[in-house]
């Protein structure tokens, strides 16, 4: 007879009350399995006796007790839905059908969920997901009360789903899914796919669908939060599940799961992502590797999430700047402050150093993590300059990007001191290039009428030109 191993994890972090919670028992699910096979129910089971409902592709077994038998469903607390086994196992098989079309997963091939339903015991009870390794593979049992939220209910069919794609082709030790997938790509399905789905009889989910903004819903969540980065979405804490708090981890991962499905063949990634699981000892490894034409490094990823939450935000006018502050600011931030000492013996005072210069003079120990910072300053800054001024930073942020990202990909990049490779002299110069060309711009606007637009950047404006003059010597 195989052996039967149960791993026990909680799910999503989980010790929110409002994310499922896995746990292990194998001799509660070799019990339970030999009922549903059976088709009875323990001797102390309240009568009248469970159902078993197996759903239409036969992934889902659920056991309970039918909604007409025992409860009077006209005084039910309305934040809760009653799970019916027949309706439930209907409810599995459309969020399967959902979650397959967004991320293309094919239908069979994997292991067996058993949904096992028993009266709520207490306010905030947890839904339990066990994870069974047997020699057939891995199979699922989630242990849930019979009045539950609809969110949770949705999340812990997701998070069941995803396991159960991804450990299809696992060996003994379970795949770990990123702590965000599963509250991201339920909160995503349940503003789309899953908008109308009904959890019980009479009992919608979301009764109309949102016809405004469709990130209304996200900024409504986060309450005037921030969003999280990417290092607090990773390795969330253990308040990260309390109240507000838990409202701002979910929005922020709606958002950051929406924007990667948004990416050229995001869901086909996000797919290959969970095959390549259970190959690896932590799941951002899989996840770089699955989206390796958007990313190669977690780096990248952070890259690409400052700016998607400058995207998500906007431009708030109240706290736009002026041009003029806008284009100080610009300055500051372009310009690179060092401490100099014209002889040996004289104090050092401090001096502004422009790109051209770091990028001409700097090894790349101190370059390339000044650009990198530069890269997201420019990228945080521009949200709160004028719009012109912003078009002129998002030019020379671009430029910065291009550079950085093709150094990064020649390893045989010498410093600017020694024999310098042609590709890379070559790459400097169009960088160089590419900053003057900004450079003339940001200069016209600073000559330009306070009502003015921006110039074409083949125009010139003034008698002289100012480039490369560094924000203390401007005279306004």
């Amino acid at each position: 007879m195989p052996q039967t191993v149960a791993r026990q994890t909680d799910a999503w972090r989980g010790r929110g009350p409002t994310g499922p919670f896995r746990a292990g028992g194998a001799a509660a699910w070799g019990a339970a399995l030999a009922l549903v096979c059976l088709g009875v129910a323990p001797a102390s089971a309240a009568k009248p006796e469970p159902i078993v409902i197996r759903s239409s592709s036969g992934l889902f077994t659920v056991r309970g007790q039918s909604l007409g038998h025992f409860r009077d469903t006209s005084t039910v607390n309305s934040s809760l839905v009653l799970l019916d086994p027949s309706f439930l196992a209907v409810t599995g098989e459309n969020v399967r059908g959902a979650l397959g079309r967004e991320l293309g997963l094919p239908a069979g091939g994997g292991g067996r969920i058993l949904i096992d339903l028993h009266p709520l015991r207490f306010e905030s009870e947890r839904i339990l997901i066990h994870s069974i390794r047997t020699a057939e593979g891995w199979s699922y049992r989630l242990e849930m009360p019979d009045e539950v939220e609809a969110g949770r209910l949705l999340r812990a069919l997701v998070e069941v789903l995803l396991m159960e794609f991804a450990n299809r082709q696992a060996g003994d030790r379970p795949a770990e899914l990123p702590p965000w997938l599963a509250p991201g790509l339920t909160a995503h399905l349940k503003s789309d796919a899953l908008a109308a789905l009904l959890l019980a009889p009479n009992r919608p989910v979301a009764a109309n669908r949102t016809l405004g903004d469709p990130l209304e819903a996200i900024r409504l969540r986060l309450q005037g939060r921030p969003l999280l980065s990417v290092d607090e979405m990773n390795w969330p804490g253990p308040d990260q599940f309390e109240g507000a708090r838990a409202e701002q981890y979910e929005a922020s991962a709606h958002l950051f799961v929406r924007d990667l499905l948004r990416l050229r063949q995001g869901g086909e990634c996000l797919r290959q992502t969970l095959t390549l699981l259970p190959g690896h000892l932590n799941w951002q490894t899989s996840f770089l590797a699955g989206f390796r034409p958007h990313f190669e490094r977690l780096l990248d990823v952070e890259k690409w999430w400052s700016l998607a939450q400058i995207g998500f935000l906007g431009r708030d006018p109240e706290q736009t700047l002026s041009r003029e502050e806008s284009l100080k600011q610009l300055d500051e931030t372009l310009y690179t402050p060092v401490q100099v000492r014209l002889s040996e013996g004289e104090l050092p005072h401090e001096s502004q150093v422009s790109l051209q210069t770091v990028l001409t003079e700097w090894p790349d120990k101190d370059l390339l993590p000044l650009l990198r910072a530069k890269v997201t300053r420019l990228a945080a800054a521009s949200r709160r300059f004028s719009p012109e001024t912003a078009l002129v930073a998002e030019g020379y942020r671009a430029a910065l990007e291009r550079h950085l990202e093709a150094r990064e990909r020649t390893s045989t990049a010498a410093p600017p001191w020694s024999p310098f490779p042609l590709q890379g002299r070559a790459l400097i110069e169009d960088t160089l290039r590419s900053l003057k060309a900004w450079d003339r711009k940001r200069e016209q606007l600073w000559s330009a009428p306070a009502a003015g637009s921006l110039p074409r950047s083949g125009g010139t404006r003034g008698s002289s030109s100012r480039t490369g003059v560094p924000p203390s010597n401007r005279s306004r």
